[in-house]
C-alpha cells in the first residue's frame, strides 16, 4: 500500500512544475510521516494480539 502511493504521487506531481513539486513532496512526506507514526504504533499492536489469541 505505501509504494503504490508512493508511486501515484510521483505520478501526479511530474504534471506540476519542479518547484510546486518539491515543495508539495516534502509537505506530503512529512504529513504522511505524521499518519505513520500515529497510526503504526496501535496496529501493530492489534495485530499482535491477534496473533496471541490464535
Amino acid at each position: 500500500m505505501w509504494k503504490l502511493l508512493r508511486i501515484k504521487d510521483i505520478k501526479i506531481d511530474k504534471d506540476e512544475p519542479i518547484a510546486m513539486r518539491t515543495r508539495s513532496n516534502t509537505k506530503r512526506q512529512s504529513r504522511l510521516k505524521e499518519n505513520q507514526t500515529t497510526t503504526t504504533a496501535p496496529s501493530s499492536e492489534t495485530c499482535r494480539d491477534l496473533h496471541d489469541q490464535r
